[in-house]
C-alpha cells in the first residue's frame, strides 16, 4: 500500500483518539485551517504548557472578529460564508506538526482519492478547507510549511520572519504578510547607526530563525561598514549564565543584539535578571521576542532601555471594543473552547464564580492590569492576521468570479478549482490594509511589505513600564526617529562613541591585527611579509614555492609564479665582466697584428710562431666566452657556453703542451733530429689534441642537449643553463690534464740553454693559472647566488686570458 494512503488512513484515526483535544469550528461553506499558540511551549517534556496571555487568545479572537467582518460584507464572497477550524500548536513544532494533520486530511484526501477512488474522508467539514493560515513563530511555521509542500496546501503566516521561509522552491505553498528578517537585519543596523552604535554583540539561537538573522546582520553589516558586530554567542543546551558571563568579560560590549525566540530569549533576560545586571546593556530585541508582555514580565528594570524593530505596529480597528466585550460577558463567548480557561488565568479566579459578581457590580474581573486605565491592551500585530484572512477571501473571491460567472454560491467548478489554483490567485491578490495602503505579496519572495516600527522600552512617570512607538523604518530607511535616551541609552550611546580602539583603513596589501576582545571590530594594520600573501582582512599566507604575492588594482591578493630573474647585459656585475673581457680582446687583437707585422723576424720565428698563433686564438675565445656568459640563458647560448669554456682552454694549452713537449723532445735527444718537431707538424699535434675535446663535448651536447631550469632562491626564480656546475666541471677535465702535462713538460726542461729560455715562462704561467684555479673553483661552487657564479666563471676566464697573453705572447 502507497505511504500516502497509510498516512492518509492514519490521520483518518486521529480525532477518535483525540477527542479530548480542544478545537474551535466556525461553520462555514468554505474553510480555512488555523493554528494559533494558544497555550505556551511545555517544559520538563510536556508539550503544551499554560495558557498564554496575549499571543494566544487575542490573534484567534482577531480571526473570528475578522471572518464576522467578511461575512457580513456582502461584496465578499456573496452567498458563501468563509468559516474556520482552529487548532492549538502549543509554540511547539512537532505539535503543531501533529495538530495540522487534520487540518491537512481534506488536501490528502483528493491526493489519494486519484488512485485509490474507493477511499473516501469522513469529515466533511475538513474536507472543504482550502488554505492554513499560521503559525505564529518561525519554527512551527517550517514544520508546517514542509508537510504542506507535500499536499500543495496554501499558508499563510501572519507573523513569521525567517528568512529561510522565502525559499520559492523549498516552500511553493508559503505566504506570509509580514517582511522576512533580512529585511529586520538592516532596519536594526540603519537604527544602531543613527544613534551612534559602531560596536554591537550579538547573541543568537542555532535555530533557522536565529541563525538566519545573524547572517542577514553580518551581511549588511559588512556592506554598510558602520557597525561592527562582536563575534556572536549562541545559545544552546541551556547555556543562558555562560551567555551573560562572556558579554561581562567583553568590556566594550554595551549593546546587545538578542535574535532569538521568545522562550530563550525570555531565559536570557532571567539569566541577567539573575546576575543584577540590570544597567549593564542596552538590548536589542527582534520581532519575535520584542515587545511580548510574557517575555518582559517579571524583568522589566533588565529591559528597560530596550530598542526593538517589529513589523509595523497598528491598531486592528474595532478590535479592541469587541474583545473588551466579550471580557464584559464571557459566558456568551461559547464559541471559543480556550476562552474560559484564559479568563479565569487572567482573572486569577474562577469563570463560574464570578459571572453573577460582575453582572452585579457591572464590573469586569480585577485583571493584572498594566495600569489603571487599560482593560485588556490590544497587540499591535493583528492587523497582519486581518491582511492573511483578507488576502484568502478575496483571492477566493476572484476566483469564484471567473469560476461561477453568474452562479449563486459555490458553484461546482469554483470547488474544483479553489484546492488547486488558490496559490495563483493568492500571488495576484491587492488589497488596502489597515492604514489603506495597498498591500500585495512580494513576486520573488511572498512576503509581505517591508514596513517596521522602532520601539522602546521605557518607564512611565508612574513608574510602571510599557513599549512606545519612535520610528518607522520604511524605503529602506529610518523614518522620524525620536528617542528620549535613559540613563543606560546615554551611557552606551558614549561608550559607543569612546571606543578605545583604532579602526584604520587599511591598505590592499595589510592585515587587520585584532585587539582588545579578538572580535575583529578593533585592529591595526601591519603589512605581509615580502613572500606572503593576504587571503583574508585578518591574515597572511605565504605563497608556495616559486610563487611570489600579487596585489590586484581591486585590492585582493593572492599567488603568482615568480618571475624569472636572470644575468643580462644590463647588470652591473655583468658589465665590468663584459668591461674586463673588452680590455682583453683589445689587447689580443694589438698582439696579433704585432705578430703578423712582424712575422719573420728571427724573435717571432723563435718563439714558434704558429703555436703561438693557436695560443692567441684559444685566448681570444676565452674572451669572447664572457659575453655568452652573461647573456639571457636559452637553449643555444647554454649550449655554446658548454662548448666554449671547455674548447678554449683545450686550444690554449694544447698548443702549451705541444711547445714543452717539442722543446723537451729536441734536447733530450742526442745528435737526433726528432721526430715532428717542424711547425707543421706542430700544428697538427696541437689539432689532434684539440679534436679530443671537441668530440666528448659534441657526444655530450648530443646525449644531453643544453637546457635551462629555473632555481629557486627564496622567492625568486633564477633561469640557468641546466647543469651548469656539472658542465664546468666536465668541460675542464681534459684542459686540466693539459695543464699538468705542460707544467711537467716546462718543470723538466727549465735549465735549456737562454735561448730556449721560454719553457720558464711557461712554468711560470702555468704555476699562476693553478694558482688562480684553485682560488677560483672553491670560489665558484660555494657561492649561492646564481648571478655571481656566472659572473666568477667569466671573470675567471678573462683572467686565465690575460695570464696566457701577458706571460706566453708579449714576453717576446
Amino acid at each position: 500500500m502507497p505511504k500516502l494512503l497509510w498516512i492518509f488512513l492514519l490521520v483518518q484515526y486521529i480525532p477518535h483518539i483525540s477527542t479530548e483535544v480542544p478545537y474551535l469550528t466556525y461553520s462555514g461553506d468554505i474553510m480555512l485551517g488555523a493554528l494559533f499558540p494558544i497555550h505556551k511551549q511545555g517544559e520538563a517534556g510536556e508539550l503544551c504548557g499554560q495558557i498564554q496571555d496575549e499571543d494566544g487568545i487575542q490573534p484567534l479572537e482577531a480571526l473570528l472578529f475578522t471572518l464576522d467582518e467578511i461575512n457580513r460584507n456582502e461584496s465578499i464572497l456573496p452567498n458563501i460564508k468563509l468559516g474556520a477550524i482552529v487548532r492549538d500548536s502549543c509554540d511547539t513544532p512537532r505539535y503543531a506538526a501533529e495538530q495540522s494533520l487534520d487540518l491537512l486530511q481534506g488536501f490528502m484526501y483528493r491526493s489519494v482519492k486519484t488512485i485509490h477512488p474507493d477511499v473516501f474522508c469522513s469529515n466533511e467539514t475538513v474536507k472543504n478547507i482550502v488554505g492554513i493560515i499560521g503559525a505564529q513563530t518561525s519554527q512551527v511555521s517550517l514544520e508546517v510549511a514542509r508537510l504542506g509542500r507535500l499536499f500543495k496546501v496554501p499558508q499563510i503566516s501572519y507573523l513569521s520572519t525567517a528568512v529561510v521561509l522565502s525559499d520559492q522552491n523549498e516552500f511553493p505553498y508559503f505566504f506570509r504578510t509580514v517582511p522576512s528578517d533580512i529585511h529586520q537585519a538592516r532596519a536594526i543596523l540603519g537604527v544602531l547607526e543613527v544613534l551612534g552604535y559602531h560596536y554591537a554583540s550579538v547573541v543568537h539561537t542555532q535555530t533557522d530563525y536565529g541563525t538566519t538573522g545573524y547572517e542577514a546582520l553580518v551581511k549588511y553589516a559588512l556592506a554598510g561598514k558602520k557597525v561592527c558586530l562582536a563575534k556572536p554567542l549562541i545559545i544552546q543546551d541551556g547555556n543562558y549564565d555562560d551567555v551573560i558571563n562572556n558579554l561581562l568579560k567583553n568590556q566594550m560590549t554595551k549593546v546587545v543584539i538578542v535574535f532569538a525566540d521568545r522562550i530563550p530569549a525570555g531565559k536570557l533576560l532571567e539569566a541577567a535578571k539573575n546576575r543584577n545586571v540590570t544597567s549593564k546593556f542596552v538590548w536589542i530585541g527582534s520581532d519575535a521576542w520584542a515587545s511580548r508582555e510574557s517575555v518582559v514580565y517579571g524583568r522589566e528594570e533588565v529591559v528597560e532601555g530596550a530598542i526593538a524593530v517589529q513589523p509595523l505596529r497598528r491598531a486592528l480597528p474595532g478590535f479592541s471594543e469587541y474583545f473588551n466585550s466579550l471580557s464584559d460577558l464571557p459566558d456568551n463567548n461559547a464559541r471559543n473552547p480556550w476562552y474560559a480557561e484564559y479568563y479565569s488565568t487572567y482573572c486569577n479566579c474562577s469563570l463560574a464564580e464570578n459571572i453573577k459578581e460582575m453582572k452585579k457590580a457591572q464590573n469586569i474581573c480585577p485583571f493584572k492590569q498594566k495600569s489603571k486605565d487599560a482593560k485588556n491592551v490590544q497587540q499591535q500585530y493583528l492587523h497582519f492576521l486581518r491582511d492573511a484572512v483578507y488576502a484568502f477571501a478575496l483571492a477566493l473571491d476572484d476566483l469564484r468570479r471567473e469560476s461561477c460567472k453568474h452562479t449563486v454560491g459555490v458553484c461546482d467548478k469554483l470547488r474544483l478549482r479553489m484546492y488547486k489554483d488558490l496559490k495563483y490567485y493568492l500571488a495576484k491578490v491587492s488589497f488596502p490594509d489597515v492604514d489603506n495602503f495597498p498591500f500585495r505579496f512580494k513576486n520573488e519572495t511572498r512576503d509581505g511589505p517591508a514596513r517596521y516600527s522602532i520601539i522602546t522600552y521605557y518607564r512611565r512617570p508612574s513608574g510602571e513600564f510599557d513599549w512606545e512607538n519612535v520610528g518607522t523604518f520604511q524605503g529602506g530607511e529610518i523614518r522620524d526617529l525620536n528617542l528620549s535616551f535613559s540613563e543606560k541609552n546615554k551611557e552606551a550611546s558614549y561608550i559607543n562613541s569612546h571606543v578605545t580602539c583604532r579602526r584604520n583603513l587599511c591598505a590592499s596589501n595589510e592585515i587587520k591585527i585584532p585587539e582588545g576582545h579578538n572580535d575583529g571590530c578593533c585592529w591595526n594594520c601591519q603589512k605581509c611579509h615580502d613572500f606572503e600573501y593576504k587571503y583574508s582582512e585578518f591574515g597572511c599566507k605565504s605563497c608556495p614555492k616559486e610563487m611570489v604575492p600579487l596585489v590586484r588594482d581591486d585590492g585582493t591578493s593572492d599567488c603568482r609564479l615568480a618571475p624569472e630573474d636572470y644575468l643580462d647585459y644590463t647588470n652591473p656585475w655583468a658589465l665590468g665582466a663584459l668591461a674586463f673581457a673588452g680590455i682583453g680582446l683589445v689587447m689580443t687583437t694589438i698582439t696579433m697584428g704585432v705578430l703578423w707585422k712582424y712575422w719573420n723576424t728571427p724573435v717571432v720565428k723563435a718563439c714558434s710562431r704558429e703555436l703561438s698563433c693557436v695560443l692567441i686564438m684559444g685566448t681570444f675565445i676565452s674572451f669572447c666566452t664572457t659575453f655568452i656568459i652573461v647573456t639571457k640563458p636559452t637553449g643555444f647560448t647554454c649550449g655554446v657556453m658548454r662548448f666554449l669554456i671547455g674548447f678554449c682552454y683545450t686550444l690554449c694549452y694544447a698548443a702549451v703542451v705541444t711547445k714543452t713537449n717539442r722543446i723537451s723532445r729536441i734536447f733530450s735527444a742526442q745528435n737526433v733530429v726528432p721526430k715532428c718537431t717542424s711547425p707543421t707538424a706542430s700544428v697538427v699535434i696541437t689539432l689532434a689534441l684539440t679534436s679530443v675535446e671537441v668530440v666528448v663535448l659534441v657526444i655530450w651536447l648530443v646525449i644531453e642537449p643544453a637546457s635551462t631550469e629555473t632555481i629557486s632562491e627564496g622567492k625568486t626564480r633564477i633561469l640557468v643553463c641546466k647543469g651548469v656546475d656539472q658542465n664546468f666541471m666536465i668541460g675542464l677535465f681534459f684542459p686540466f690534464l693539459l695543464i699538468i702535462s705542460a707544467t711537467m713538460y716546462a718543470f723538466k726542461t727549465r735549465k735549456c740553454p737562454g735561448g730556449f729560455n721560454e719553457t720558464r715562462f711557461i712554468l711560470f704561467t702555468n704555476c699562476i693559472n693553478t694558482i688562480h684555479w684553485l682560488a677560483f673553483v672553491p670560489l665558484y661552487l660555494v657561492s649561492a647566488d646564481h648571478k655571481i657564479k656566472a659572473v666568477i666563471l667569466a671573470y675567471s676566464l678573462s683572467l686565465s686570458g690575460v695570464v696566457q697573453l701577458s706571460c706566453l705572447v708579449l714576453k717576446h
